[in-house]
């Protein structure tokens, strides 16, 4: 079957509801409510430029997804403003401005080899040793000359952890044993 003119239609149904629309320059586009892929092996989608997935509610993946690259990136938001990236060996970045993280239960960080820092501009401040050596939680600040501070809701200093190997406490010190 050969359709030689630009803007050619291939309407399928009694209500011509199912179409294959030439776009009169090089596109395709197929319409029908809904349109079913059924494929017993690979469904491959393959494009020079991007692939775009889009809905006016939602677009689901029932199952798993695999991006196949090294750096591969999945990109969200209307300007791709929150991403995941691969960094091409075994390593993600999640980049977004804010980044919440909101559990109903337990949230784990794990990390089994390594620390887990905390960086502000790319700089450790403060250092979560939790490997389990000698049985020591290790709580290690990042720059030299820091202090270690905690304070209240309001911001009233209660504890200061000073670089020069001092503890000071405000107001009032209470020890107690039970």
């Amino acid at each position: 079957l050969r359709l030689d003119s630009d803007s050619s239609v291939i309407s399928m149904g009694a209500q011509d509801d199912a179409t294959f629309t030439h776009d009169g320059t090089t596109g395709l586009t197929i319409a029908a409510t809904p349109i079913s892929i059924n494929s017993t092996g690979n469904l491959t989608l393959d494009s020079t430029t991007d692939i775009v997935l889009s809905g006016s509610s939602e677009v689901r993946v029932e199952n798993d997804l695999r991006l196949d690259s090294d750096s591969s990136v999945i990109s969200m938001g209307a300007q791709n403003d929150a991403t995941l990236t691969h960094d091409g060996t075994t390593g993600l970045t999640i980049a977004a401005t804010p980044i919440s993280i909101d559990s109903t239960g337990v949230l784990d960080l794990n990390s089994t080899t390594g620390d887990i820092n905390f960086q502000d501009g790319g700089t450790n401040q403060l250092s979560l040793d939790m490997d389990g050596t000698a049985g020591e939680v290790i709580a290690k600040l990042g720059q030299d000359g820091d202090d270690l501070v905690f304070k209240q809701y309001d911001g009233t200093e209660v504890l200061r952890l000073t670089d020069a190997a001092s503890v000071e406490v405000k107001d009032n010190l209470t020890l107690k044993s039970d």
